[in-house]
Parts: C-alpha cells; sequence; structure tokens
C-alpha cells in the first residue's frame, strides 16, 4: 500500500471504532482508534444535530435538536422544533411546536398549532388552540391566539385574539385587538377593539367596541375612531370619539359624545347630541336633544331640544324647545313651540301655547294663544282666533284697490280714506 494517496483509497462508510487513525500529540506521532478520539473529544460547543425521529417520518433534512413523532411528518430547518401530528410540517425556527393533522408552520418562535388544517406561516408566539379551532390560519406577529371555532385568520400584528365561539372570522392586524362570538365578523386593525357579535366590523381605530346582546346577529359596523360603543342590531358608526349607539339600525356618521338610543335615528356629526327617537335625524351642532317622538328633525344649533310629539323640525339657533307635532322651528333663540301645524321663525323669547295652525314670525318675548292666528312684531299677545296680530300696520296705498272690489274683507283706497269691502 505504499506511495498510494489517501484520495485513492477504498471508502468504508460503516466504523466499527476500533480502526486506527494517526495523530499528532505534542509533536509525537502515534496512532488512535476511531472510538478514542470520540470519547476524548469535547462536543459541547459543536452544532451536533439532535434529533429524534419516531414512527414513518419523511425526515429532518436540516434540522437541529428537533422531534417528529408520527406519518407522513416533515421538519426542514431550524432547532429544537417539535411535530408530533400527521402529514404535517414544520419549515424551520425555534421551538415551534405542532401537534394537529394536515397542518403547516413555516417558521418563527416558538409558534403552536394544536389543531387540524391549519397554518402558521411565521412571527413570535402565535397559538392555534383547542381541538375545535380547524382550518385556522395565523399569518405572522407576535403573541397572536385563535382559540375558537373552524375558520380563524389572523393576519399579522401583536396579542390579537379570537375567541370564544368566533367562526369564520378574522383579524387583519393591529394591537390587542379580540374578537368574541363572532360569526362571519372582522376587525381590519387599531388599537384594543373588541367585537362581540355576529356580521359585524371594526375598520380599525382604539379602543371601539361591538357588543351584542346574547351573541344575537349585530351586522353593526365602526369604520374608526376612538372609545366608540355600539350595541344595536344593524347600526353604524362612521368615526368620531366616544360615540355610543344603543338602538337598531341606527347611524352616527362621527362627531364626538353624540348618542343614539331608538330604531332608526341618524346623527351625522357634532358633539354632545343625543337623538332619543325613533325614526328621528340630527344633523350636528352641539348639546341638542330629541327627547322621544318619532319622525322629527333637528338640523344643527346648540341646546336645541324636541321634548316630544312627531313630526317636529328645528332648523337651528340656540336653546329653543320644540313639544307640539307637525310643527317648525326655524331658529332664533330660547323660543318654544308648542303648537300643532305650527311655525315659529326666528325671534327670541317667543312661545307658541297649545294652538294649531298658527305662526310668530320674528321678534320677541311675543304669546301666541289662539287657533289659525298670526303674531308679527315683539311683546304682543293674542286675542282672538284667526286674527293677525301686530303693532303697526303698513299698507302701500298705490296698491290699493282705488273702487269697492266686492269682495268682503278687502281694504280699498277710497280718496285717502281706508275701507273695508263687506
Amino acid at each position: 500500500m505504499a506511495n498510494v494517496k489517501i484520495s485513492d483509497l477504498t471508502t468504508k462508510d460503516v466504523l466499527t471504532g476500533g480502526e486506527f487513525v494517526p495523530i499528532v500529540q505534542s509533536g509525537t506521532s502515534f496512532k488512535a482508534t476511531v472510538s478514542a478520539i470520540g470519547n476524548s473529544a469535547d462536543l459541547t460547543n459543536l452544532n451536533t444535530k439532535v434529533n429524534t425521529l419516531t414512527g414513518q417520518a419523511i425526515g429532518l433534512s436540516g434540522a437541529l435538536s428537533s422531534t417528529i413523532v408520527g406519518s407522513n411528518n416533515s421538519i426542514v430547518g431550524g432547532r429544537n422544533n417539535n411535530l408530533s401530528g400527521l402529514d404535517s410540517f414544520i419549515g424551520g425556527g425555534f421551538e415551534n411546536v405542532l401537534s394537529g393533522s394536515n397542518s403547516f408552520i413555516g417558521s418563527g418562535r416558538r409558534n403552536i398549532i394544536k389543531n387540524d388544517q391549519s397554518v402558521i406561516v411565521a412571527g413570535n408566539e402565535n397559538t392555534i388552540d383547542i381541538d375545535s379551532c380547524d382550518k385556522s390560519f395565523i399569518g405572522s406577529g407576535g403573541n397572536n391566539k385563535i382559540n375558537t371555532r373552524s375558520g380563524g385568520n389572523i393576519v399579522g400584528g401583536i396579542g390579537n385574539i379570537l375567541s370564544a365561539g368566533s367562526t369564520q372570522a378574522s383579524i387583519v392586524g393591529g394591537t390587542g385587538n379580540l374578537l368574541s362570538g363572532g360569526y362571519v365578523s372582522f376587525i381590519g386593525g387599531g388599537i384594543y377593539n373588541t367585537v362581540e357579535g355576529q356580521y359585524a366590523i371594526i375598520g380599525g381605530g382604539k379602543q371601539n367596541k361591538i357588543c351584542s346582546p346574547l351573541n344575537i346577529s349585530s351586522a353593526a359596523a365602526i369604520v374608526g375612531g376612538t372609545t366608540n360603543s355600539l350595541s344595536g342590531v344593524g347600526s353604524f358608526i362612521g368615526a368620531g370619539l366616544a360615540n355610543t349607539s344603543c338602538g337598531n339600525r341606527t347611524v352616527i356618521g362621527g362627531g364626538r359624545n353624540n348618542y343614539t338610543k331608538n330604531a332608526y335615528s341618524v346623527i351625522v356629526g357634532g358633539h354632545s347630541n343625543s337623538n332619543k327617537s325613533n325614526q328621528g335625524f340630527m344633523g350636528a351642532g352641539s348639546c341638542n336633544t330629541i327627547c322621544s317622538g318619532t319622525c322629527s328633525v333637528l338640523v344643527g344649533g346648540e341646546c336645541n331640544i324636541v321634548c316630544s310629539g312627531t313630526v317636529q323640525f328645528i332648523g337651528g339657533g340656540y336653546k329653543n324647545c320644540a313639544s307640539g307635532s307637525v310643527s317648525v322651528t326655524v331658529g332664533g333663540c330660547l323660543n318654544d313651540n308648542k303648537g300643532t301645524y305650527s311655525v315659529l321663525a326666528g325671534g327670541r323669547d317667543n312661545i307658541i301655547c297649545a294652538s294649531s295652525d298658527s305662526s310668530i314670525i320674528g321678534g320677541k318675548s311675543n304669546i301666541l294663544k289662539h287657533n289659525c292666528s298670526f303674531i308679527a312684531g315683539s311683546n304682543i299677545t293674542s286675542v282672538s282666533s284667526n286674527m293677525l296680530h301686530a303693532q303697526r300696520l303698513f299698507l302701500t296705498s298705490s296698491c290699493l284697490p282705488t273702487s269697492d272690489p266686492g269682495v268682503a274683507g278687502v281694504v280699498w283706497n277710497d280718496s285717502g280714506t281706508l275701507k273695508i269691502s263687506i
């Protein structure tokens, strides 16, 4: 065997440990067995593969200190991963645990799947938990958890949770969002938003909440904003701050501290407005209130109140009050319309009492007590029904008839003398 290169020697794949190899120690040549070399070597710092494979596993191709128990499983790489399901796969990462069947962990750190037909792509300490949440998905992020029925999805974010009976529900991202009991519900993102209803949506924002009593179908939506709360069925909050909807099929567009209570009521915006009527509409303004009734409208202004009645209208102004029915208060200040089919247009401190078909146009401190009457001016109190009340009356003489028109009640000018046709 003299003068034969090592590269030309016959390959030996199986060693017994007793084979001799040349070594050099302290400048002197020796021979040693393979087993002696192995027993004396310090392996504590070597990147050795100490894998465990039990069952009909496909393989641990590049894994380190990982374990497979079960059939048709694979771990491609990573370290300290554990796979004990069936027909499942871990791509890599560190200390990932998969015990479900037909499931997949791509990579990441300390991700856990305990269920079948589920996927975690990557991320840190994400969990798909309990036996009933099959067919679930976590894309990435950290500390996200699905602990619910089948069909849940968390795309990413931090600390998001699908819990307590949510089915086919999704959280796209954000931080600390909670979706509980929501069948086909959705949170897009944001911080610490909560959905506890079915068919419900929160787009984003902070600390918004949809809470449906007894987990009934809420079919509600909050687009964004902060600390908005919605508990009715089929209701909507667009955005804003601290808006609250308790009624069914209500709308709050935005604003701050607005409140709706009964069905089909609307507040577009403003702040500190309250709409407690059925089918009532409030535009904007501040501190306005529709207390009760049906089909009333308050457009804007400040501190205006529809106290009661139906089909009431307040256009704006300050501290106006309407408590009749089918009446109009256009604006002004401190006006009080208690009439039916009545109009109070502007002015201040005017009152229409419990009369009908009457009007006050402007002025101040007028009181209308009679039906089918009209006040124009100030400091006037009505004295009769079917009467125009005014402090003074101006008529353009050139426009008056100069002969008797023959129509009862018409004023005409008889050479400078006013007469009334009878």
